[in-house]
């Protein structure tokens, strides 16, 4: 595990926010793994790296999700997802936020829910310049050095300062809702 002053890259494998695992980029240690079922409803689960559940949602076409966040308990606390992660009302702001148990306030900017953008980043409340959390999405490149052309691809990485890490698996449950809500408004090529 990294130290607690260390920046935690965690990678996504396969690039996917529904059914993924969540590891580790420098350990490969995994930390989380989420996964979607389909039956009568559609719900993903988040389980942490003991394999407890943390959350889920039931998806909505129209509506927002259904969220469960599991307490330390283990008993959940069942809202609509737009209830714990809240729009921005200013227009042409693409923020969205939530509160941690302490009623510390966090802002996700850049999650591209009006307009995509390449990086999203999340912000403490207490200090709007400089973000404890960022994505990079992955990418298809190609080499064109190549006959035929070849092509790889880099799946998303999540950035968390030691400030996020304190707050992990809010962090990440928000990054999987946003991320699965703005690739399913993502029109394809």
């Amino acid at each position: 595990m990294s130290q607690p002053y260390d920046n935690l890259v965690l990678v996504l494998t396969p690039d996917n926010p529904c059914n993924t695992t969540i590891q580790d980029q420098a350990t490969g240690e995994t930390y989380y793994t989420v996964k979607t079922e389909h039956g009568k409803y559609t719900c993903t689960r988040i389980l942490n790296s003991e394999h407890k559940e943390i959350a889920s949602w039931r998806w909505r076409d129209l509506r927002s999700d259904i969220l469960t966040l599991t307490t330390g308990a283990g008993r959940g606390v069942t809202s609509p997802a737009s209830e714990w992660l809240k729009e921005s009302k200013r227009p042409f702001k693409s923020t969205v936020s939530f509160s941690d148990r302490f009623k510390r306030k966090y802002k996700w900017k850049g999650n591209g829910m009006i307009k995509p953008q390449p990086l999203q980043q999340l912000f403490a409340d207490e200090d709007g310049t400089r973000p404890i959390a960022h994505v990079t999405k992955g990418r298809r490149n190609r080499d064109a050095t190549r006959t035929p052309p070849t092509y790889t691809s880099s799946s998303s990485t999540l950035t968390l300062s030691p400030r996020a890490q304190e707050i992990m698996d809010k962090v990440v449950i928000s990054f999987c809702l946003l991320e699965k809500e703005q690739r399913s408004r993502r029109i394809p090529p």
